[in-house]
C-alpha cells in the first residue's frame, strides 16, 4: 500500500473521511503517511521481539493496517521509538492528532502482526462499506 505513493494518501483521507462524519477540513500539504512499525527495528528493541522475522516483518511493513496519518511536525517525533513512547508521541497530553484513523491506534497496548491484520480488515471493511462493495468484499475476503 505505502509503496505506491500517487495512491497511499488520497486512499487514507478518504478512509479518514469514512471514519468520521466526513465534515473535517485538512491542509493537504501538511499531512504525511507514516509507519506505526519503523522501516528499521532498533536492535534489541520490542519492535526486534515482535517483528524477530524479517519476512514478517517485511510483509506487514508497507499495508494499510500499519499506516497513519499524520501532521509532518508530528512525524518527526514518532521516529523508530517503542510502540508505547511512539504512541505517546502521536499522542501527546494536549496535543492530540486530528485523524480519527490515528487515534484509533490508541487503543491498542502492543502492535504485533496479529494487531496490524486485526486492524488491517477493520480499515478494509470500512472502505468496503463506503464504496458499497461490503458484499463484494466479504466473498474476497472468505477467498483469502
Amino acid at each position: 500500500m505505502y509503496l505506491a505513493t500517487r495512491f497511499v494518501k488520497p486512499i487514507f483521507l478518504r478512509l479518514e473521511q469514512a471514519s468520521t462524519d466526513g465534515s473535517a477540513v485538512y491542509d493537504y500539504p501538511t499531512i504525511s503517511v507514516e509507519h506505526v512499525c519503523p522501516r528499521t527495528l532498533p536492535d534489541n528493541s520490542q519492535w526486534a521481539d515482535w517483528f524477530s522475522d524479517p519476512e514478517e516483518h517485511s510483509s506487514w511493513l508497507h499495508t494499510l493496517g500499519n499506516l497513519v496519518l499524520l501532521n509532518f511536525r508530528k512525524k518527526s517525533a514518532a521516529r523508530n521509538f517503542e510502540f508505547d513512547v511512539k504512541n505517546n508521541q502521536y499522542f501527546a497530553p494536549g496535543d492530540s492528532s486530528a485523524f480519527t484513523l490515528t487515534n484509533e491506534v490508541r487503543s491498542y497496548s502492543t502492535w504485533t502482526p496479529s494487531d496490524i491484520e486485526e486492524r488491517r480488515e477493520v480499515l478494509l471493511r470500512r472502505l468496503a462499506k463506503d464504496w458499497r462493495l461490503a458484499d463484494v468484499f466479504e466473498n474476497w475476503w472468505a477467498s483469502e
